[in-house]
Protein backbone atom coordinates (compact mmCIF):
# COMPACT_ATOMS: atom_id res chain seq x y z
CA UNK A 1 0.00 0.00 0.00
CA UNK A 2 1.34 3.40 -0.93
CA UNK A 3 -1.09 5.65 0.97
CA UNK A 4 -3.16 4.53 3.97
CA UNK A 5 -5.68 7.39 3.86
CA UNK A 6 -7.53 6.41 7.04
CA UNK A 7 -4.43 5.14 8.90
CA UNK A 8 -6.08 1.81 9.79
CA UNK A 9 -3.03 -0.26 8.70
CA UNK A 10 -5.17 -2.09 6.15
CA UNK A 11 -6.38 -1.56 2.62
CA UNK A 12 -9.69 0.29 2.59
CA UNK A 13 -11.71 2.81 0.60
CA UNK A 14 -9.66 5.89 -0.29
CA UNK A 15 -6.27 4.16 0.03
CA UNK A 16 -3.76 4.17 -2.82
CA UNK A 17 -2.11 0.92 -3.93
CA UNK A 18 1.13 0.68 -5.92
CA UNK A 19 1.58 -2.26 -8.28
CA UNK A 20 5.11 -3.24 -9.32
CA UNK A 21 5.46 -5.68 -12.20
CA UNK A 22 8.85 -7.24 -12.95
CA UNK A 23 9.28 -8.93 -16.32
CA UNK A 24 12.46 -10.99 -16.56
CA UNK A 25 13.84 -12.83 -19.56
CA UNK A 26 15.22 -16.06 -18.08
CA UNK A 27 15.70 -17.61 -21.52
CA UNK A 28 18.68 -17.68 -23.84
CA UNK A 29 17.19 -15.69 -26.74
CA UNK A 30 15.68 -12.23 -27.05
CA UNK A 31 12.03 -11.84 -26.08
CA UNK A 32 10.68 -9.64 -28.86
CA UNK A 33 7.56 -7.54 -29.22
CA UNK A 34 6.81 -7.48 -25.49
CA UNK A 35 3.75 -5.52 -24.36
CA UNK A 36 1.99 -5.25 -21.00
CA UNK A 37 -1.70 -4.40 -20.53
CA UNK A 38 -3.79 -4.08 -17.39
CA UNK A 39 -7.31 -2.90 -16.60
CA UNK A 40 -7.48 -2.39 -12.84
CA UNK A 41 -10.36 -3.71 -10.70
CA UNK A 42 -13.68 -1.89 -11.22
CA UNK A 43 -13.60 -0.86 -7.55
CA UNK A 44 -10.37 1.07 -8.06
CA UNK A 45 -9.40 4.07 -10.15
CA UNK A 46 -6.10 4.30 -12.02
CA UNK A 47 -3.99 7.24 -10.85
CA UNK A 48 -3.33 8.95 -14.17
CA UNK A 49 0.31 9.88 -14.59
CA UNK A 50 1.55 7.12 -12.28
CA UNK A 51 2.57 4.60 -14.95
CA UNK A 52 6.33 4.20 -15.37
CA UNK A 53 8.57 1.69 -17.11
CA UNK A 54 12.31 1.08 -17.08
CA UNK A 55 12.23 0.17 -20.79
CA UNK A 56 10.00 1.06 -23.72
CA UNK A 57 7.17 3.55 -23.45
CA UNK A 58 3.78 3.97 -21.80
CA UNK A 59 0.92 3.73 -24.32
CA UNK A 60 -1.98 4.16 -21.88
CA UNK A 61 -2.57 5.29 -18.32
CA UNK A 62 -0.84 8.63 -18.02
CA UNK A 63 -3.40 10.91 -19.65
CA UNK A 64 -6.57 12.22 -17.97
CA UNK A 65 -9.53 9.81 -18.00
CA UNK A 66 -7.50 6.79 -19.16
CA UNK A 67 -8.66 3.72 -17.21
CA UNK A 68 -6.19 1.08 -18.35
CA UNK A 69 -2.43 0.60 -18.37
CA UNK A 70 -0.51 -0.10 -21.56
CA UNK A 71 3.25 -0.39 -22.00
CA UNK A 72 5.16 -1.23 -25.15
CA UNK A 73 8.34 -2.80 -23.77
CA UNK A 74 9.96 -3.96 -27.02
CA UNK A 75 12.79 -6.50 -26.78
CA UNK A 76 14.06 -7.93 -23.50
CA UNK A 77 17.47 -9.51 -23.87
CA UNK A 78 18.42 -12.66 -21.92
CA UNK A 79 19.04 -12.01 -18.23
CA UNK A 80 17.46 -8.56 -18.23
CA UNK A 81 14.44 -7.35 -16.26
CA UNK A 82 11.94 -4.59 -17.01
CA UNK A 83 9.94 -3.00 -14.17
CA UNK A 84 6.55 -1.38 -14.65
CA UNK A 85 4.91 0.56 -11.81
CA UNK A 86 1.44 2.09 -11.53
CA UNK A 87 -0.94 3.22 -8.81
CA UNK A 88 -4.66 2.82 -8.20
CA UNK A 89 -6.92 4.39 -5.61
CA UNK A 90 -9.57 2.21 -3.97
CA UNK A 91 -12.94 3.80 -4.70
CA UNK A 92 -14.77 5.50 -1.87
CA UNK A 93 -17.37 4.60 -0.95
CA UNK A 94 -17.17 0.91 -1.78
CA UNK A 95 -20.32 -1.19 -2.21
CA UNK A 96 -21.06 -2.89 1.15
CA UNK A 97 -20.44 -6.42 -0.17
CA UNK A 98 -16.93 -5.69 -1.50
CA UNK A 99 -14.22 -7.23 0.69
CA UNK A 100 -11.29 -7.31 -1.74
CA UNK A 101 -9.98 -5.86 -4.95
CA UNK A 102 -8.06 -7.94 -7.46
CA UNK A 103 -5.91 -7.28 -10.46
CA UNK A 104 -4.39 -9.24 -13.32
CA UNK A 105 -2.20 -7.94 -16.10
CA UNK A 106 -1.51 -9.48 -19.50
CA UNK A 107 1.90 -9.91 -21.05
CA UNK A 108 2.19 -10.56 -24.78
CA UNK A 109 5.14 -11.10 -27.09
CA UNK A 110 6.74 -13.45 -29.58
CA UNK A 111 8.22 -15.82 -26.97
CA UNK A 112 5.59 -15.55 -24.22
CA UNK A 113 4.09 -18.92 -23.23
CA UNK A 114 2.22 -17.94 -20.05
CA UNK A 115 0.88 -14.82 -18.33
CA UNK A 116 2.09 -14.80 -14.73
CA UNK A 117 1.03 -12.13 -12.28
CA UNK A 118 2.90 -13.43 -9.24
CA UNK A 119 5.47 -16.10 -8.45
CA UNK A 120 2.78 -18.81 -8.45
CA UNK A 121 0.91 -17.49 -11.49
CA UNK A 122 -2.09 -16.42 -9.41
CA UNK A 123 -4.28 -13.38 -9.77
CA UNK A 124 -3.30 -10.68 -7.30
CA UNK A 125 -5.98 -10.17 -4.60
CA UNK A 126 -5.84 -7.72 -1.73
CA UNK A 127 -8.34 -7.73 1.13
CA UNK A 128 -10.16 -4.45 1.55
CA UNK A 129 -11.34 -3.30 4.95
CA UNK A 130 -9.06 -5.75 6.77
CA UNK A 131 -7.08 -4.69 9.81
CA UNK A 132 -3.76 -5.63 8.21
CA UNK A 133 -2.44 -6.36 4.77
Amino acid sequence: MLVDADHNNGASAGDTLRYTISIQNIGTVNANGISFADTPDVNTTLVNGSVTTTQGFVTSGNLPNQTSVGVSVGTITPGNTVTIIFEVKINSPLPPNITKVSNQGTLTGDQITANWVDEAGNMVALPVGAQSV
